[in-house]
């Protein structure tokens, strides 16, 4: 079964488009909003991380590095 060819069948048409179009916008601007939130959680561990490290180094520095 095919479409009519009508003005108001295009018109629906291009409005049906539209509001999928808007949808997928959304599904991207959320995507992009939870890729800067999980880059910056990497962020903070990758420090943290580093800062555990200078910890531990310190730490055998100080016991004399025969602990572990």
């Amino acid at each position: 079964m095919s479409l009519p060819d009508t003005k108001a069948a295009w018109k629906r048409r291009a409005l049906r488009a539209e509001q999928e179009l808007e949808v997928l916008r959304k599904i991207r601007d959320s995507e992009t909003d939870m890729q800067r939130y999980l880059l910056r959680q990497a962020g903070g561990f990758a420090v943290a991380i580093s800062e555990i490290e200078d910890a531990i180094k310190a730490a055998k520095d100080y016991i004399g590095g025969d602990a572990l």
